[in-house]
Parts: structure tokens; sequence; C-alpha cells
């Protein structure tokens, strides 16, 4: 699992929230404030079908940026550290 954040072209905003939602392998699409548009939940079965996955991303018109994020299947399942004080 990943996490893929978008950049968009001003006037191309609702587009891509609207086509990137048919891409296989997008699991959510959240719209966010801030330095990013979009923020997209992604998965694939392998390093290749990943890079396919962002390259469709990329080529979707009005996308201007993206930075990608894989998760560590380790680190989201271990528990919180505990707080010392």
């Amino acid at each position: 699992m990943a996490f893929v954040l978008v950049n968009c072209a001003f006037d191309q905003f609702a587009f891509i929230a609207r086509t990137v939602k048919e891409i296989q392998g997008v699991l959510e699409a959240h719209p966010t404030t801030g330095i990013y548009d979009l923020i997209l939940k992604v998965e694939a079965e392998d390093e290749s079908k990943f890079q396919e996955l962002i390259k469709k991303i990329r080529s979707i018109n009005g996308v201007t940026s993206t930075v990608e994020n894989i998760t560590h299947t380790a680190a989201s399942t271990a528990s919180p550290p505990s707080s010392q004080v």
C-alpha cells in the first residue's frame, strides 16, 4: 500500500479527482488543503505494477507532480511507543 500526493493544475482539479478514481489500484482519493491537492491511497501487486499505476496517474491531463510514499507493513501494525515522563 502507498499514499500518492498529487498536485493539480488549477483548472483541472475536478477532472483529475473524477478520473483518478477510475484507475485500477486507486483505493481512495481525498481532496486536501495545503501543498498538495489530492491524497490517494493506492495498492499494487508488486513494484512493476506500482510503477505502471504511477505512470497512469501522472499521465492524466493537469497532474503537475506526484510524490509517492510506500508504507511499511511492520510499522503500520506496531503498537505506538509508550510515553516516558
